[in-house]
C-alpha cells in the first residue's frame, strides 16, 4: 500500500512535500496536510477506492478483437449445436407434436384436400357428360340417316303398312273398309295388337308406316315421338263419317298418298 502512497504524491502540489498519506483496512486513502480550497482546519481528505471489477477470465494484454472473439464464442456453439443433426432431429420432432397438438388446423387442410378432390370430380364428371352428349347427337344423326337410307319403300305399292282395330262392331266394319283399299295398293298389312310397339317398330324401319284411330294419348304418345325423332312425317287424322281421330306415320315420300288412301271416303 505504501508504494501507491507513493505514486499518489507525485500529483500533489511542489509544497506538499509533507502531504501524509495514510491507508485503512476499508482500502481507503488519507491525505493529511494537503493544500486545498477547504478552510486550514480541513487538511484531511478521504479517497475511497472503487470496487475491484469482476475478473474477466482474459489475460491483461488481450486485445478488443481477442475480447470480441471471446463474447461471440458462445453465441457460435449455439448455432453449431442447432446444426447438428441431433438438433435437428429434435427440432422436428417439436414440429410434429405442435401438429398433432393442432387439431383444428389438420382439420382445415384435410377440409381444402377435400374440397380440390370434388372440384376435380366435377370437372371430369362435366367433361364426360359433354362428350357423351356431343357422341349421342353424332349416332342420333347417323342412325337417323341410315333408317332413312335403309328404308326400301319409295311408294306405297312396296311400303309394309301397320295398323290397329277398334273393338266396336260398326266401326270395325268402316276400318276393315279402308284396311281393304289399303291392302289393294300396298305391299302388305300388319296388325301386332299395340300402337306403341307398331310405332317404334315403323321408327326403327321394320314396318314403312303406320296408322290408326281411336288411340288413347298413352298409347301414341311417346311412339309419335321417336316417329318424329327418327325423321318421319307425323300426321293427325281428323274425325270423320263416326270414325274417330287418328295418327299417320310415313315417310315423307310417302306420307301423302298413303294419307289419301286411309280417309273414310277414299280420296
Amino acid at each position: 500500500m505504501s508504494s501507491i502512497a507513493d505514486k499518489f504524491k507525485k500529483f500533489l502540489p511542489v509544497n506538499g512535500n509533507n502531504v501524509s498519506v495514510s491507508a485503512d483496512s476499508a482500502a481507503a486513502l488519507t491525505l493529511e496536510n494537503v493544500d486545498t480550497l477547504q478552510t486550514s482546519e480541513e487538511k484531511t481528505v478521504l479517497i475511497r477506492r472503487d470496487a475491484a471489477p469482476e475478473p474477466t477470465g482474459l489475460p491483461a494484454d488481450t486485445d478488443a478483437a481477442d475480447a470480441a472473439a471471446a463474447a461471440q464464442a458462445p453465441e457460435q456453439a449455439v448455432q453449431a449445436e442447432a446444426s447438428s443433426p441431433a438438433a435437428g432431429s429434435a427440432r422436428a420432432t417439436r414440429t410434429r407434436r405442435s401438429q398433432r397438438s393442432n387439431p383444428a388446423r389438420q382439420q382445415r387442410i384435410l377440409a381444402m384436400a377435400l374440397a380440390g378432390v370434388v372440384l376435380l370430380l366435377l370437372l371430369v364428371a362435366g367433361s364426360a357428360i359433354l362428350r357423351a352428349e356431343r357422341l349421342a347427337q353424332q349416332v342420333a344423326a347417323t342412325g337417323q340417316s341410315l333408317m332413312q337410307s335403309q328404308r326400301l319403300a319409295k311408294s306405297v305399292s312396296q311400303a309394309l303398312v301397320g295398323t290397329g282395330f277398334g273393338y266396336a262392331v260398326e266401326r270395325r266394319a268402316r276400318e276393315g273398309e279402308i284396311a281393304a283399299r289399303v291392302l289393294s295398293v300396298a305391299r302388305d298389312l300388319r296388325r301386332i295388337g299395340s300402337a306403341a310397339l307398331d310405332l317404334a317398330w315403323t321408327a326403327c324401319g321394320r314396318l314403312d308406316a303406320f296408322y290408326e284411330r281411336g288411340l288413347n294419348p298413352w298409347d301414341a304418345a311417346a311412339g309419335m315421338l321417336i316417329c318424329a325423332r327418327a325423321g318421319l312425317e307425323v300426321r293427325a287424322l281428323p274425325a270423320a263419317e263416326g270414325l274417330p281421330a287418328g295418327v299417320l306415320v310415313a315417310p315423307a315420300s310417302i306420307a301423302d298418298d298413303l294419307e289419301a288412301v286411309v280417309r273414310p271416303s277414299g280420296r
